[in-house]
């Protein structure tokens, strides 16, 4: 069974399917999200090539400390600070949120 690493900070919810939530470390903060795969790309699987559909996850990074945040914003995050092109992708492809928190929070 594997080992489930235990979260310092909690999950905050941006919007339906849309997370923040700081590494452990508490040096970046990791943006959580769903994305739909509509059959566009395909992958093989058994030597066989199959569409990709379904709902998946995906993490982005930003590059700023919790203790950065609170001081650059405090309660009041500007609605630019949501803006994609803030955020760098790490990672992608999961099948539940899950998945992807327990891979990303230890980073």
């Amino acid at each position: 069974m594997a080992q489930t690493t235990q979260r310092r900070y909690q999950l905050t919810r941006v919007r339906a399917g849309d997370y923040i939530v700081p590494t452990n470390d508490g040096k970046t903060l990791l943006r959580i999200s769903s994305y739909e795969e509509t059959g566009d790309g395909e992958e093989l699987v058994n030597g066989k090539w199959r569409k990709i559909t379904g709902t998946y996850w995906s993490a982005h990074r930003y590059e700023l400390t919790v203790e950065q945040m609170h001081a650059r914003y405090g309660d009041d995050i500007p609605d630019d600070f949501l803006d994609w092109d803030r955020w760098e992708h790490v990672a992608g492809g999961f099948g539940t949120r899950a998945a992807c928190i327990e891979d990303m929070v230890g980073s």
